[in-house]
């Protein structure tokens, strides 16, 4: 095989295997990943799911914890996870720009829901490792969506995409600094269009031309009659 073609090999089986990482299929000690999931519907609206493994926001290097025991969620506090939570929210703003037509698209807040970091189901008791879903709503912008991954992301980001109804989804893999493929979606509802309405009350500008037509063609009439009589 020459090395033109390794090249291309390598570079068709990096996404799958980067996927298969994020979805725990890869092994038991997985390499953290971010997953990013991104359903747009027909109507305009959207809805993004970021699977996010605790060790990018615990820790510079993620690559030096284990995956995180589920006891560590279940054992905090309330005031504990909404610091955790916090922290998420924190990274996935720092980590992920979303972009519509190539402008900055500000995110709602997140919702997050704890998952289950090996099957990628909601949190069980017989669950060994934790995951946090976070979950975004919101109205799509004009132009093509796209997903920028900031340097101190510390991780890949998997993109999977999804269209109205289509099934299939296309991952797409984006490493820190780089941004994704442009991918068209849906477009945002068209706004109704009011007339204008100016400080008369007329919705158009007929009427204040039509009075200064008749102001002009009085004010001629008068002259007419005033050289008449001189």
């Amino acid at each position: 095989m020459s090395p033109t073609a390794v090249l291309i090999f390598f570079r068709r089986i990096l996404p799958i295997f980067l996927l298969l990482s994020a979805f725990g299929l890869a092994g038991a000690h997985t390499v953290p990943s971010l997953t990013l999931e991104a359903v747009f519907r027909t109507d305009g609206q959207y809805l993004l799911r970021a699977n996010v493994d605790p060790r990018v926001f615990l820790a510079a290097d993620p690559t030096v914890l284990p995956p995180v025991e589920a006891g560590w969620y279940r054992n905090q506090s309330a005031e504990q996870l909404k610091d955790t939570e916090a922290k998420a929210a924190d990274y996935l703003r720092q980590a992920l720009v979303v972009t519509f037509g190539g402008a900055a698209h500000e995110l709602s807040k997140p919702v997050f829901l704890p998952m289950d970091g090996a099957t990628n189901e909601p949190l069980s008791p017989g669950s060994q490792e934790v995951h946090l879903l976070a979950e975004f709503t919101g109205q799509t912008g004009a132009g093509p969506f796209q997903v920028w991954l900031g340097q101190q992301a510390n991780t890949s980001l998997i993109l999977l995409t999804t269209i109205g109804e289509q099934a299939e989804r296309r991952p797409m893999v984006v490493f820190p600094g780089e941004t994704s493929i442009g991918i068209p979606v849906p477009p945002p509802p068209m706004a109704a269009v009011e007339p204008k309405v100016d400080a008369s009350g007329a919705t158009t500008p007929w009427g204040w031309w039509l009075a200064t037509a008749l102001v002009a063609l009085l004010m001629g009439w008068r002259l007419k009659v005033k050289l008449a009589q001189a």
